[in-house]
């Protein structure tokens, strides 16, 4: 009997719950509705109720609800259908979290990934931080200011700029100092004026200071070069005919006039060049380097040319004096024999103890052939390989790759530093320079280079004069100091020189690949 009462009891607390009117009350059953309401996940509601959607799956539902229990209910996970502005935590349509709007007094978005921030943002401990720039700091940089005025500051090189540390791309001012007007004229060994002579610094870098022509006739040339120079300027003119004058300029305070003189020259005869079979070689260019005296090193004589006039294979040189040489020889394009030493430590038949030079048989080379590749894999062509070899330095072969990337360099045995200069097609792609340094060439030997995509960085400075004002009539060039091993051996600047603008603010693109 009392299973009965409790039972009875039960039931009659839910009848009570339970009402006449259109009001939701729990339920259990439908029994436990009056007619004709339904209970429906514990609520008594008329079928047509607007409020209430009835469902057996998802699919009778909207896209934002889902069927629970038979009803259909807003996804607590997504933002409303309606319109309404979505709350935070909800999905968003790329899959992350929406942060939400600021936490009300402009604090920091909350997040979980770095999407979920502003492009210039990530994400940090579950709030969006303000992405620091990058450190660039690792590259060191030479900047070649060149300037076509004679007045102000000069031409020069700037050594040793590194990038502000965590700064991005932005370099400290570049201060060039005044100069002065080195000039003068290239006289043959008559003392009559050289046409038409290059003139170039022997100790500083090319891309510094242009190598000037006197196209013109005159003989002359002249360089704007700064002042105070720690070591002597050495210059050297190489004439039209072959002898080179040489010269040098101490510590410049002002304006000076620098002739160079070819002096008193001597005949030098020498040959045949032959090849294996003992056939004389014509094209052969000849270049003559002084071994011994206080030009030790230098060029002495630009080459002269095996063949006519001149007997089959043989040469004539002129030289300025009676001292000892080394004599180089390069062969004319597609020869099968690579540069070499002819000759070491030779002197003219005229001095005491020099005897002519006599037949000379060329030395058979080794093949380094492969393909260059740009970031996507496709064959680049057009770009330029300096091969350095180790043991001499006077030796530099610097061919081009072909249309579809592959090279063929003929080279002496020996080992080489290997740099690879993309094209500007294949720096427009993203390429960076390749180095390798040491690379064994004893046999015919295939190396294939595969450019690396750079990270593409623009690079921003200011050109100033002594007194702080910005050098408007410049143009800039960044040169990348550290080669082969250095912290950002591979980076590569835009070849194209930047001008500067009113200002002395220049920009300059380079794909750098870190260390």
């Amino acid at each position: 009997m009392r299973r009965i009462a409790v039972w009875f009891g039960v039931a009659g607390l839910c009848l009570a719950a339970c009402s006449e009117g259109g009001t939701s009350v729990k339920c259990l059953t439908d029994r436990d509705c009056p007619d004709p309401q339904q209970c429906i996940g514990g609520a008594c509601v008329l079928p047509g109720d607007p409020g209430i959607r009835l469902c057996s799956g998802d699919g009778d539902c909207r896209i934002d609800e889902f069927c629970d229990q038979g009803q259909c209910r807003t996804r607590p996970d997504e933002p409303p259908q309606d319109g309404g502005d979505s709350q935070p935590g909800d999905l968003q349509p790329d899959g992350g979290s929406d942060p939400g709007p600021d936490s009300g007094d402009g604090g920091p978005r909350t997040c979980t990934r770095d999407e979920d921030c502003l492009p210039s943002e990530f994400c940090d401990a579950g709030l969006c931080a303000t992405r620091p720039p990058p450190d660039y700091s690792f590259l060191n940089f030479t900047v070649a200011v060149s300037r076509g005025g004679t007045s102000g500051p000069a031409t020069q090189c700037v050594t040793g700029v590194h990038p502000v540390a965590r700064q991005g791309g932005a370099l400290p001012p570049v201060t060039v100092v005044g100069g002065f007007t080195v000039q003068g004229t290239v006289k043959d060994s008559a003392g009559a004026a050289a046409p038409a002579a290059r003139v170039s610094i022997l100790n500083e870098p090319a891309e510094c200071y242009p190598a000037p022509v006197t196209a013109d006739g005159s003989g002359r040339y002249a360089f704007y070069l700064p002042g105070g120079n720690a070591t002597p300027y050495r210059l050297q003119g190489e004439t039209a005919a072959g002898p080179v004058a040489h010269g040098e300029v101490a510590s410049l305070s002002g304006n000076t006039t620098r002739d160079l003189a070819v002096g008193t020259l001597i005949d030098w005869h020498g040959g045949p060049l032959e090849d294996t079979n003992r056939t004389p070689v014509d094209g052969w260019t000849v270049q003559a380097y002084y071994r011994t005296g206080a030009d030790a090193g230098k060029m002495a004589h630009v080459g002269a040319r095996s063949g006519p006039p001149e007997a089959a294979g043989e040469f004539t040189l002129k030289v300025t004096d009676q001292l000892h040489y080394d004599l180089i020889g390069f062969g004319p394009a597609g020869t099968s024999y690579p540069p070499q030493v002819l000759w070491e430590d030779v002197c003219p038949p005229t001095g005491p103890g020099c005897g002519p030079l006599l037949s000379h048989t060329l030395r058979e080379g080794v093949n380094l052939t492969g393909r260059i590749t740009t970031p996507s894999g496709a064959g680049a062509p057009g770009c330029t390989l300096r091969l350095q070899n180790r043991d001499d330095l006077r030796f530099v072969a610097t061919p081009s790759s072909a249309t579809d990337g592959n090279y063929q360099a003929r080279v002496r045995p020996g080992a080489f530093d290997v740099l690879v200069f993309p094209s500007p097609a294949a720096f427009q792609e993203g390429a960076a320079l390749y180095a390798r340094p040491n690379l064994s060439v004893w046999e015919d030997t295939t190396l294939d280079v595969a450019l690396a995509a750079g990270e593409k960085v623009v690079f921003s400075g200011k050109v100033l004069d002594a007194q702080g004002r910005g050098v408007a009539d410049a143009t800039v060039r960044l040169l990348v100091s550290d080669t082969y091993v250095g912290p950002g051996a591979y980076t590569h600047c835009a070849p194209t020189p930047a001008a500067t603008a009113a200002d002395g603010s220049f920009q300059v693109t380079c794909n750098v690949v870190r260390p």
